[in-house]
């Protein structure tokens, strides 16, 4: 069976709020980055944030950047964006 983690980083709480429904429906706990989660084993990961001023928040990269190894083998980036002229532009995860 597939290891599933939920993380998610937020400002605003809308990130949370994404973060809890993936989770709810997962049935899995979601965690936030500020409690350092311990990611351990895990298959699949969600990651959540928002966008501000066309940016990822840097909290939550610097956070994915910390990951050591065994990484999560699948992680899917889950963002969204309240304004339209805010969204993220280019890649940020070189």
């Amino acid at each position: 069976m597939m290891k599933t983690a939920v993380i998610y980083a937020t400002k605003t709480k809308h990130s949370k709020k994404l973060a809890e429904a993936i989770g709810l429906s997962l049935n899995i706990n979601v965690q936030n980055i500020t409690e350092n989660p311990a990611l351990h084993d895990v298959d699949l990961l969600f990651i959540v944030g928002g966008i501000y001023g066309g940016a990822s928040m840097p909290a939550l990269l610097s956070y994915i950047k910390t990951l050591e190894a065994p990484v999560p083998k699948y992680a899917a980036l889950v963002t969204s964006c309240a304004s339209g002229n805010q969204r993220q532009h280019g890649s940020q995860y070189t």
